[in-house]
């Protein structure tokens, strides 16, 4: 009897930024690799920005007392949406921070940013608590290093390797 073998699948994950009043802006699709890469594009593709936060729809009925969480892509902010906390990114990753439009973080008191445990992701927390520190009104932005991170680590292996 003759088999064959076939290559692991690729998954596909469409993630939909959506503007404030929830319209539809663009979609991020993120397709991760049998091999441990990943690609991702932009539809439609060539915006020019500034780009709404993921999640930015969401934000205008939260209370300013609201803690904000900042990470590094939409997978964490879904990690950080399953445990009950409010959370966002900016398309395009650690280099697209000055891309986006913070505007809507400005009525927030509590900014937490979780970066990816490597050199992009600690300048994305700067980059990060640059622009809010820039904005008018005074909060608390607090770059977070969670512990035992490996290396390219971000806060969805976080929490699954902690309960």
């Amino acid at each position: 009897m003759a088999m064959t073998a076939t290559a692991p699948p690729t998954k596909r994950t469409t993630y939909r930024y959506c503007n404030t009043d929830g319209t539809p802006y663009c979609e991020v699709v993120r397709t991760d690799k049998p091999n441990g890469e990943k690609d991702c594009c932009t539809l439609p593709a060539g915006l020019p920005g500034p780009h709404p936060l993921y999640r930015a729809e969401r934000l205008p009925a939260l209370p300013a007392a609201t803690p904000i969480y900042i990470c590094e892509g939409e997978k964490c902010v879904h990690a950080l949406e399953s445990i009950g906390l409010v959370a966002v990114t900016s398309k395009g990753g650690s280099k697209a921070a000055n891309k986006t439009d913070w505007s809507l973080l400005v009525k927030f008191r509590q900014a937490y940013i979780l970066p990816d445990n490597d050199e992009p992701g600690a300048g994305y927390a700067r980059d990060v608590v640059d622009i809010l520190s820039g904005m008018p009104g005074s909060r608390e932005v607090i770059v977070c290093d969670l512990p035992g991170l490996p290396a390219k680590g971000d806060v969805f292996d976080f929490l699954q390797d902690h309960n």
